[in-house]
């Protein structure tokens, strides 16, 4: 079947584990599929794994913390593709869990900071 013909997705954190089964997935049914993750080894490779099932892939280097390489997902997903349907923002960040008073304040500096790269606000 091809529920997602003629559509474009972008999957961060595509590069393994559920980010690059979903891209797999999205391209069998026929979804052209931006997937991004901050390993750029691992990213290369599952690329390469969906393409070779015929599946129409673009892999792009992003971390998801910087608002930068949003816009630079974003504009690598227009200039390709030409527009953006679908988003799985998938893709996350290690946080620290405990009490609020013993979260040091780097984490909650990268927290607020993935939260605001997101937002594209």
């Amino acid at each position: 079947m091809e529920r997602l013909k003629n559509k474009v997705a972008i999957i961060t954190g595509g590069a393994s584990g559920i980010g690059k089964v979903t891209a797999g997935l999205f391209a069998a049914e026929g979804a052209a599929v931006v997937i991004t993750d901050i390993n750029e080894p691992k990213l290369k490779l599952a690329a390469e794994e969906i393409a070779a099932f015929g599946g129409k892939i673009l892999a792009v280097r992003q971390d998801v913390t910087s608002k930068y390489d949003w816009m630079v997902v974003v504009q690598s997903a227009l200039d390709e593709f030409g527009r953006i349907d679908i988003l799985f923002n998938n893709a996350g960040i290690e946080i620290k869990s405990g009490k609020w008073a013993d979260i040091s304040l780097e984490d909650f500096q990268k927290n607020s900071r993935a939260t605001k790269a997101c937002s594209m606000n």
